[in-house]
C-alpha cells in the first residue's frame, strides 16, 4: 500500500449509506456513516453478492435455547470445544469450517440439503527448481500460466448439459471414492445432477471430516426447531447445544441500491423493481457516469442474477 501511496485514495471503516446525483453541480454525493459527504464526478459500485447473510424461515427458529449464528457473522465468543454443534447447509461455506470444528465438537450434525460436486485442492508449492526456472525462462511461467487458462476453459465443456453423465464425470467421482469408503455415506454425497448445475467446490478435508466418528451427515429435510435442537422429517429430533447457518446470502437483494438516486431523483430500486437491467453489465440509464463492475447486473453462471 505505502509502495504505491495507495493510502491517500481510501477511506477506511466508511459505510456508503446514500448516493444521489446533483443535476446542478454534476457531481455524485456520496453520504457516509458518519454523517459527512463525499463528492466525485465518477461513482463505480463494487457492493458485490456475498454480503447479507440469508438463514431460512425455519419454524420453531427463535424457539432454539442455545446459541445460533450464522458463518458469516462468525461468533469467535463462543468455544466449540466438547459442544454438540448443528451446521445446516453445506456449500462453499460449509466445506471450508466443517473440517475445523468437527475437530473441536463431540458431536456434529450435518444437514444437507443436496450434495455437492467437490474437486481436491491441487495447489502444490512449486518446487525450487521450478521457480529458478520461472527466474531464468520468462516463456517458462507464460506457458504454465496459458495451461490453467486452457485447463479452466475446458471445464465449461464438462458443465454444459447434457454432454456428461453423472458416473462419467471422472475427476470430483475419483476424489470422493478415494476419500469415502462406506457406500452408504458415499451415495448420500454423491450427487444426482450434471456437474455445473451448481458452483463446484474445492476441499481435500471436507469427505474426510465427514467420516470421523462424531459426526453425522442427515439429509432428512428440516421439520422445525425446538429449544433443544433440530427435528428432522422423519420426526427424530437431534439435541444440540450450537446451530450454526451456513445458509449462504441474499444474491438477488443488494444493500448497495437502496439509497442511489440518479437524474430527478429517480431511485435505483424503482427502476430495478423487476429486475436489474444494465447496458453490458455496467450502465444505468438515468444515472449519469455511474458503473456497476460487480453486483446485480454480473455474477457467476450458478448464481441467479439478470440481465
Amino acid at each position: 500500500m505505502e509502495k504505491h501511496q495507495l493510502s491517500k485514495h481510501l477511506k477506511f471503516n466508511s459505510e456508503v449509506t446514500s448516493a444521489a446525483w446533483d443535476d446542478g453541480a454534476a457531481l455524485w454525493r456520496i453520504g457516509l456513516g458518519d454523517g459527512s459527504t463525499v463528492t466525485a464526478e465518477t461513482f463505480v459500485t463494487a457492493w458485490g453478492q456475498l454480503n447479507r447473510p440469508k438463514v431460512p424461515p425455519i419454524p420453531g427458529r427463535d424457539d432454539f435455547a442455545g446459541v445460533a449464528f450464522h458463518s458469516a457473522q462468525w461468533d469467535a465468543s463462543v468455544d466449540l470445544t466438547g459442544k454438540r454443534v448443528a451446521v445446516i447447509g453445506n456449500g462453499a461455506s460449509a466445506v471450508q469450517f466443517v473440517p475445523e470444528v468437527a475437530k473441536l465438537a463431540s458431536q456434529l450434525t450435518l444437514f444437507q440439503r443436496s450434495p455437492n460436486w467437490i474437486v481436491p485442492r491441487m495447489n502444490r508449492p512449486y518446487t525450487d527448481a521450478e521457480k529458478a526456472r520461472f527466474r531464468a525462462e520468462p516463456g517458462f511461467m507464460a506457458k504454465v500460466r496459458g495451461d490453467i487458462f486452457e485447463m479452466a476453459e475446458a471445464r465449461l465443456e464438462a458443465k454444459r448439459a447434457g454432454t456428461l453423465p453423472v458416473e462419467e464425470v471422472p475427476i470430483p467421482l475419483a476424489h470422493l471414492h478415494a476419500q469415502v469408503t462406506d457406500p452408504d455415506l458415499r451415495a448420500k454425497l454423491t450427487p444426482d445432477y450434471e456437474i455445473g448445475c451448481k458452483r463446484v467446490l474445492i476441499s481435500n478435508d471436507f469427505y474426510p471430516a465427514l467420516t470421523q466418528p462424531n459426526v453425522t451427515l442427515v439429509t432428512e429435510a428440516i421439520a422445525r426447531m425446538t429449544p433443544r435442537g433440530v427435528v428432522d422429517s422423519e420426526g427424530r429430533e437431534h439435541e444440540v447445544d450450537v446451530v450454526i447457518y451456513a445458509t449462504g446470502f441474499e444474491t438477488r437483494s443488494f444493500v448497495g441500491d437502496t439509497g442511489v438516486t440518479g437524474v430527478n431523483g429517480l431511485r435505483l430500486s424503482d427502476v430495478w423493481i423487476d429486475g436489474p437491467e444494465a447496458y453490458l453489465g455496467l450502465s444505468v440509464t438515468g444515472f449519469p457516469i455511474f458503473s456497476c463492475c460487480t453486483g446485480r447486473t454480473r455474477t457467476w453462471g450458478t448464481t441467479p442474477s439478470s440481465t
